[in-house]
């Protein structure tokens, strides 16, 4: 989310990457509001409230409820316009019933301020609340995959479909980038479908992948550096972690390498700050499954596993539980 100095909203997604990145100068970063993986806030911050902030990557704060009212104003407005360019009639904002699905793991307080949220972002009100409700993801996922077979559905919806049939049971996990949540429901005969097991989850999404990366970067080139370049060069350490290694990781598979360009400011920096070369730091570290060519960190297959293996060890164990409690269990979904 990318919000203008005045606080003003600008853009969110790869726009507001894309624009803080490429079209701001480091001057022009440091009065930006750019915001990026908070949903995770309303997990990890023990105390929520009304006054709740969180910091902007220049170290601004602004109130949690207001950063996500922005976010949900920005769907809103384009639910809306999508719709009424499909549809023969328009509707406006206050015709619409808006569910918003949340993490299994948010407690109430979290659900909370997502309401408020929603009532900010003008999709219903202390007076009007019935036009908000709040929904738990993998219950929905699970509601969406139910309905696919009264769908025009392509071969693999269809896997899915055939999974989801009267007397079927089923885990499904809705692994996410902040979270994995998983439900369990039995399709009863009448289609209709009963839960198994309370909805569960943990904090195991794909971002607890990128922190692993931010560990091994100061193992490298020591905590200490690479907190002071985050602060320093905001735009750059965002493009090198939520960008070039989040692409990165996507496409590495065993026997392959992960490749992460390093910022040009980054071997400045590193030289002004500690004196080293990152082909130093390399050589240092000497981990055989680690190389550095030609501005590019190589990170080989096995190096890349140890990065994923704490985040899977943990869905396995949970999802291993959750079967154990419930018993047979007939298909896996994963969404």
């Amino acid at each position: 989310l990318l919000l203008q100095p005045n606080g003003a909203f600008h853009s969110f997604g790869s726009r507001a990457i894309s624009y803080y990145n490429n079209e701001l100068g480091r001057e022009e970063q440091g009065q930006w509001l750019f915001f990026e993986r908070f949903k995770m806030t309303l997990h990890s911050e023990p105390l929520l409230s009304r006054s709740t902030t969180i910091a902007a990557a220049n170290g601004r704060e602004l109130a949690l409820s207001v950063v996500f009212a922005h976010v949900l104003r920005y769907f809103r407005d384009a639910a809306v316009k999508e719709y009424n360019a499909a549809a023969e009639s328009e509707i406006g904002v206050a015709e619409v019933k808006w569910v918003i699905t949340v993490p299994a793991i948010w407690n109430n307080a979290a659900k909370q301020i997502m309401r408020e949220a929603a009532y900010e972002a003008g999709l219903a009100s202390i007076r009007d609340p019935d036009k908000v409700e709040i929904a738990l993801e993998p219950e929905s996922a699970s509601i969406y995959c139910k309905s696919l077979d009264q769908m025009s559905i392509g071969r693999e919806e269809s896997l899915v479909s055939e999974a989801i049939r009267p007397g079927k049971r089923y885990v499904l996990a809705d692994l996410g980038g902040g979270t994995a949540d998983v439900a369990v429901h039995e399709v009863a005969l009448d289609g209709s479908i009963k839960e198994l097991h309370c909805a569960t989850g943990g904090a195991w999404g794909g971002t607890y992948v990128d922190r692993r990366f931010v560990e091994l970067l100061e193992r490298i080139f020591d905590a200490r550096t690479i907190g002071a370049y985050r602060a320093e060069y905001p735009g750059d350490w965002i493009d090198l972690v939520s960008v070039k290694f989040e692409r990165s990781k996507r496409l590495v598979g065993e026997g392959s390498a992960a490749y992460v360009e390093l910022p040009l400011s980054f071997h400045t920096f590193l030289q002004e700050e500690s004196g080293s070369s990152v082909q130093d730091c390399i050589v240092e570290v000497g981990d055989k499954n680690l190389k550095f060519t030609r501005g590019v960190l190589s990170l080989k297959y096995p190096l890349v596993q140890t990065l994923f293996d704490p985040v899977l060890d943990n869905i396995a164990d949970h999802l291993k539980t959750i079967i154990d409690d419930v018993g047979r269990v007939d298909h896996l979904v994963l969404v």
